[in-house]
């Protein structure tokens, strides 16, 4: 029987090259999702600190005095926090200066 190919050696660089290349796309791919849920992630984080000032500003703005804790700013200014995935650093310094506000992913 013959052969379309010259030699079985064009069959299996075929092969290699195109294995070759499905492996690189993988990886083409992996990398961007990961950066992806990376830029994701951070920008969660600055959502979430950037809407904690925003409720103490407000209070500040409404009642003269920062909150003493972030559980006034979620009783009072509908300030919603996911526990299960953010650890929130509020601590206050006087009652007419900002909070160190710091959010954390767990």
């Amino acid at each position: 029987m013959k052969s379309i190919y010259k030699n079985k050696g064009d069959v299996i660089k075929k092969i290699i090259i195109g294995l070759l290349v499905i492996i690189l796309m993988s990886v083409a791919v992996w990398f961007a999702v990961t950066a992806a849920a990376d830029a994701h992630r951070e920008q969660s984080l600055k959502i979430l600190e950037n809407g904690i000032r925003r409720s103490a500003l407000e209070c500040y703005a409404n009642e003269g005095i920062y909150p003493e804790s972030i559980d006034y700013l979620i009783e009072n200014y509908g300030l919603y926090i996911n526990e299960d995935e953010y650890i929130v650093h509020y601590s206050p310094i006087a009652s007419n200066i900002m909070p160190d506000i710091r959010v954390i992913e767990k």
